[in-house]
């Protein structure tokens, strides 16, 4: 079923569309419950300390939304957002992401960068055809090197941690 959801080989993209990825996995993340593997992989909002939690809500108000002034919703499927407070609420509605991701994908910056240049002519091969989006993979980079326990960044984190722990307990 979510092959036809993300439209996989539809001759764009073998690996779906960038939006619907993103919006099924922001569905995970932000769910109520979790399985036992995602909360090995991934560390949840209510785990983040708050420079962390700080970081996580201006990146998903720049993914979700026009800017931080107006806050209006630009990402398909996403009925509202609030990044206020102790955690991120979002509200998501499926049957209003299918309906406008397309649109979404076809205003996106990267297919008019694209239709500008390479349209009708050869594109080099690092240059992501529509539906990769730039924009999404830029903040994916970025919300993951947060909320991934295998992130360089949280490696270190942990690592610094268990030198402190040895240390104190050799005392």
């Amino acid at each position: 079923m979510w092959e036809d959801v993300l439209k996989r080989g539809d001759s764009v993209n073998d690996q779906g569309k960038h939006v619907t990825k993103m919006y099924m996995f922001l569905k995970r993340y932000f769910a109520d419950t979790h399985t036992p593997q995602f909360k090995e992989l991934y560390i949840l909002q209510e785990d983040l300390d708050e420079r962390a939690l700080e970081h996580v809500k201006s990146i998903i108000t720049r993914l979700l939304t026009t800017n931080r002034q107006d806050m209006r919703m630009v990402f398909p499927g996403i009925k509202s957002y609030s990044p206020t407070g102790e955690f991120i609420q979002i509200e998501f509605d499926d049957a209003l992401h299918i309906k406008h991701r397309d649109e979404h994908i076809k205003s996106s910056s990267t297919s008019k960068k694209y239709n500008a240049h390479y349209k009708d002519s050869y594109s080099p091969w690092w240059v992501g055809k529509p539906p990769y989006d730039e924009d999404i993979q830029t903040q994916w980079l970025r919300f993951a090197n947060i909320i991934k326990k295998s992130s360089p960044r949280n490696r270190q984190f942990a690592a610094r941690q268990q030198y402190q722990q040895q240390t104190r307990n050799n005392w």
